[in-house]
């Protein structure tokens, strides 16, 4: 689960139930202190987990067609993260 809050004075968390992955809104009417820390945050998140995701891809390429499935698993992983990542900062780009 990835929480954060927004420009909107909402806290959101992804949720993953299943195949599905959605953005809830848990609490409303957090004070945002600086909007622009929030975005500055997520953009750090989005950096670890790139780092992360090369080196899982550095050692998929050492197994070459016989990777793990658990590597495979935490390469999808941090992939859906940074989509996730990335998506919750478009949104709060444009409010």
């Amino acid at each position: 689960m990835i929480c954060g809050s927004g420009v909107v004075a909402k806290k959101w968390c992804w949720l993953d139930s299943g195949n599905e992955s959605e953005a809830r809104v848990v609490e409303e009417n957090l004070p945002i202190q600086n909007p622009s820390e929030e975005l500055k945050s997520l953009k750090a998140e989005i950096r670890i987990h790139q780092k992360n995701l090369r080196r899982l891809k550095e050692r998929e390429a050492k197994y070459g067609s016989d990777a793990p499935i658990s590597l495979m698993n935490q390469i999808d992983d941090e992939e859906e993260a940074i989509d996730k990542i990335k998506k919750i900062i478009e949104d709060l780009q444009e409010l």
